[in-house]
Formats: C-alpha cells, sequence, structure tokens
C-alpha cells in the first residue's frame, strides 16, 4: 500500500483520535501549502521546491512519498473542494504552536521565489484567520520566514 493510501485511509478510519491525527494533519497541511503555491495560477518551481522542503522538514518524508502527497493536495485543489475541510481538520487535531508552524511555512512557499505577492498574501491571510491563528502570530511567522528563519521547536 502507498503512503497516499495509507494517508486516506487513516483520513477515512474511525480510529482513535491519536492514530490519525499526524497522518491527517500532513494531507492538510500540504494542501494548504499548495493553496500558496498556486495562489497566483502560476506553479513557480522555487515554490515547489520550497513546498517539498517544508514536507520533508515537517514529516520527514522521502521523497517518493512527499512527490505523492503534493499530487494529491493537487488533486484535491483541482476538485475544487475548498480549503474548510482542511483548515477544520488542523483546527480540531493542531496545537497552536503547530498552526503557527504551518502559516512559517506557507509564507515560506510564498517567498521562495524572492518575494510574496499580494494575492499569495490575502490567501495565507485568508488561511491564517480560518486557523484562528492570532493577527500578531501572522505578522510574526511573516517576519520569521522572510527573515529566513525557523519556528522555534
Amino acid at each position: 500500500m502507498s503512503l497516499l493510501e495509507r494517508l486516506k485511509r487513516l483520513l477515512e478510519d474511525p480510529a482513535p483520535m491519536e492514530a490519525r491525527s499526524s497522518a491527517g494533519l500532513s494531507v492538510a497541511s500540504a494542501v494548504l501549502l499548495f493553496e500558496v503555491v498556486w495562489a497566483d495560477h502560476q506553479i513557480e518551481s522555487a515554490e515547489l521546491e520550497q513546498l517539498r522542503a517544508s514536507l520533508r522538514d515537517a514529516l520527514h518524508l522521502s521523497d517518493t512519498e512527499i512527490n505523492e502527497v503534493i499530487d494529491d493536495a493537487r488533486r484535491r485543489h483541482d476538485e475544487g473542494v475548498g480549503v474548510f475541510e482542511y483548515t477544520r481538520l488542523v483546527n480540531e487535531r493542531a496545537t497552536a504552536e503547530q498552526k503557527f508552524e504551518l502559516v512559517a511555512h506557507l509564507w515560506r512557499v510564498a517567498f521562495a521565489d524572492g518575494s510574496a505577492s499580494a494575492i499569495e498574501e490575502h490567501t495565507i491571510r485568508r488561511l491564517s484567520d480560518l486557523l484562528y491563528v492570532p493577527h500578531r502570530d501572522f505578522i510574526r511567522a511573516k517576519q520569521l520566514a522572510r527573515d529566513g528563519g525557523q519556528p522555534a521547536a
């Protein structure tokens, strides 16, 4: 069974929340990161590389597994199901610190090509609001990503 199939099974499985939490957050995070990649309707190679790096850092997946997660995120995006189910999942399962780290990774993707466009900033602001990330943390994550820093673990 591929990683993608395992992740899907974990998302749909009625097993205890603790068993599903990590995989569910992984897929949801990948979909939200892809939203920023696609925000300006152009997929830049630098943004895709940062998306891969963010998934590698956060999930410790192999390149093959990362490609599967990205392909799934792209498929879900193309199906146009929206972000609400993914932000809901993150809100249900992530700590405030995990949500801050996700927002910092969203900013890293936006800055990957040198600057964040207005539409990328709007997308991240919308996602941050849906994740109930306070504005001060939205700004702190932006500054951290722009300055090349990493969130404190």
